[in-house]
């Protein structure tokens, strides 16, 4: 049986993982629920903008340090997904791109 790849997420004093399937885990190990807002998945965090809900596939990206940027950059990421599915959180199907250039 394989061990599930995890990232914890930067700045989160490891309250919080990400999964290499897009799952975001709390320190108990314990899935935070998606809730579907606007209709892309979004996880309730308490990170880096205060206690809100997170597009998924931000922290995922975040996570997994597929973009390092200083924390005020990261408001400008617009998650994008390779192939079009939104629920698809996996790290492979995600990329982004600045929202304002």
């Amino acid at each position: 049986m394989f061990k599930d790849e995890y990232r914890y997420l930067p700045e989160s004093g490891n309250r919080y993982k990400v999964i290499q399937y897009g799952k975001v885990l709390d320190s108990n190990d314990n899935e935070i629920p998606l809730v579907i807002i606007d209709g892309k998945p979004h996880v309730r965090l308490n990170w880096i903008y205060g206690e809100k809900d997170y597009c998924a596939a931000f922290v995922v990206i975040v996570g997994f340090k597929m973009v390092e940027l200083p924390l005020f950059l990261l408001k400008e990421v617009e998650p994008l997904y390779r192939d079009g599915d939104v629920n698809n959180l996996s790290p492979q199907n995600l990329f982004y791109r600045f929202r304002f250039g």
